[in-house]
């Protein structure tokens, strides 16, 4: 009786597990270099923006990331879970260093002296420092407070928490590695909702996100100024804005402007249809006094109020001057156009707009459209009295036909002063977009924003980051459904130990099972006589 070659299986298993570890090896060295997520969860929310990773793709320059947040504090999770995601995009550029300022005291006072922080306070016998996280450069250096990384709101369903880490941290890798800042002058003197007014009226808000994005944000009151000092004031401008008006624009300040802006100036014109109640109005609508702005660039307003016909686009309860647009091609609606299928695409909601028609401009002015309407839509010109209307008034003779164009980007030669700064500008039919709405939604109802975003990033020429939206908002402490508690008990109480006795008894059926293989006996063939020894017994037989 003979045994099953024992050496060779154990060469075997000694291949198969050098192969496995080799290969559990490799993987992490692939994961490691090429690392990938896929954000499963409907709201996107562990997907990082377009402009996030633009920024982590361009880094310039290292940049170190120190995070102060106790294990224990609530936002430290997600924030190590948003940087994790940024250095799968950075690489070794962006390094991550986690300080617990209550037990890692030597290294939390020597950063405190390298940057010079203010004196941590004590909560329940804890250190808790003043900056949550630190983002510095050799030479810069920008602090993120923790009321930046999320924002607590109170409302009918209780208290909630609006995750804001990521803007938080782009927009301090933005102010860290920017030079200058881009000044954006928002025009005064004609109604325009105030960049001073932080109420619902106001545009207080989006002041506050801009100078996060590293912008300095001034108001420029056009009217207001001597007529000899306008020209000087515009040029301090990187952009003008328009954010909206209630009043025209007087003829020798728009003539000031017209010439800034096609001599390279930078302009966003948000010229919604304002209602006239004058008698001699005979459109019942108010001109904006922008004529002379946008002729060089070849574009003339429609004194319209736009009306959606097609009811999957129109808005409810907004008598059809509420709509979806429609983005078209352009590098300021990169990400809302041509998405792959799947991917999440915010709507761009609009309100009362007007419409847009281009004509000949001035040499090498080109003028792209950015948003329209749809085929079904019309662009009404007798707006008397429409004040008092209970819906829309239906197509008349005269109305200009859908699709219309309520947004325009158009640009500019070069000038012998400025030859290597092309004039730009981006005109609106609509000011809702500056509502602070527009920026609190819903992710879905975000695309105004995007587009704002855009548009004050490519008139700047500045990398887009106003496109960071905010993470839905999440219910603040655990709160569980009933179904939530019963599903968790099961898989605590019964799933997870059930999987552990199946693993259990599998692993210990197939030990026993190759056990039983490797010492089992082989009988062994019978062997064959040599002829000799046939021949010796046939000699004694006979």
């Amino acid at each position: 009786m003979s045994r099953f070659p024992f050496r060779k299986v154990q060469f075997a298993r000694s291949v198969g597990i050098a192969s496995a570890v080799a290969i559990a090896v490799f993987g992490n060295v692939l994961a490691a270099r090429h690392f990938t997520r896929w954000d499963a969860t409907s709201d996107r929310r562990w997907s990082l923006a377009p402009a996030t990773e633009a920024t982590l793709r361009d880094l310039p320059e290292p940049v170190e990331v120190w995070v102060l947040l106790p294990p224990g504090d609530p936002a430290a999770t997600s924030v190590k879970e948003v940087l994790t995601a940024y250095r799968a995009k950075a690489g070794e550029k962006l390094q991550v260093t986690y300080i617990d300022p209550d037990r890692d005291g030597i290294a939390y006072a020597a950063l405190r002296r390298r940057f010079s922080l203010d004196d941590a306070r004590r909560e329940g016998g804890l250190v808790v420092a003043d900056a949550a996280l630190v983002v510095a450069t050799k030479t810069r250096h920008w602090f993120i407070g923790a009321s930046e990384l999320v924002a607590i709101e109170r409302g009918a369903e209780g208290v909630t928490a609006r995750p804001r880490e990521e803007r938080a941290i782009t927009s301090a890798l933005r102010n860290v590695l920017s030079g200058d800042k881009a000044t954006l002058c928002f025009s005064a003197g004609h109604g325009e909702p105030s960049i001073e007014n932080d109420g619902p009226d106001g545009i207080g808000f989006l002041r506050d996100l801009l100078i996060k994005d590293n912008y300095a944000v001034v108001s420029l009151d056009l009217p207001g100024a001597p007529a000899a000092s306008r020209p000087e004031k515009l040029a301090a401008c990187t952009v003008f804005v328009v954010p909206g008006l209630r009043a025209p624009f007087e003829a020798d300040e728009a003539k000031v402007l017209a010439t800034w802006a096609a001599e390279g100036g930078r302009t966003l014109l948000a010229i919604p249809p304002i209602p006239s109640f004058e008698p001699s109005s005979k459109t019942g609508l108010m001109p904006a006094g922008l004529d002379a702005v946008l002729a060089p660039f070849g574009i003339v307003p429609d004194e319209t109020m736009v009306f959606e016909g097609d009811p999957e686009r129109t808005l409810p309860d907004t008598g059809a001057v509420g709509f979806v647009a429609e983005p078209l091609l352009h590098p300021i609606t990169k990400g809302l156009v041509g998405a792959k299928p799947g991917a999440f695409v915010p709507e761009i909601l609009v309100h009362s707009t007007r419409s847009f028609r281009t004509i000949g401009g001035g040499p090498g002015f080109v003028a792209t459209p950015l948003l329209q309407s749809s085929p079904a839509s019309y662009g009404a010109f007798d707006l008397v009295g429409a004040a008092t209307w209970s819906g829309p008034p239906g197509k008349k003779a005269g109305d200009r036909s859908g699709p219309l164009v309520v947004a325009y980007a158009a640009e500019g030669p070069g000038t012998l002063q400025r030859p290597a700064r092309a004039a730009r500008m981006v005109v609106l039919g609509t000011a809702s977009g500056f509502a602070p709405e527009t920026f609190r939604s819903d992710p879905k109802g975000r695309g105004f924003a995007f587009l704002l975003g855009g548009a004050v990033s490519w008139l700047a020429e500045r990398p887009v980051l106003l496109d960071i939206p905010d993470k839905p908002p999440v219910a603040a402490g655990v709160r569980m459904r009933e179904e939530e508690v019963a599903t968790t008990f099961r898989t605590v109480v019964f799933y997870l130990p059930a999987s552990v006795l199946v693993l259990f008894a599998a692993v210990f059926f197939f030990r026993r099972s190759g056990d039983r293989y490797l010492t089992a006996e082989i009988p062994e063939k019978p062997a064959k006589k040599s002829p000799s020894k046939k021949r010796a017994s046939s000699k004694e037989r006979r």
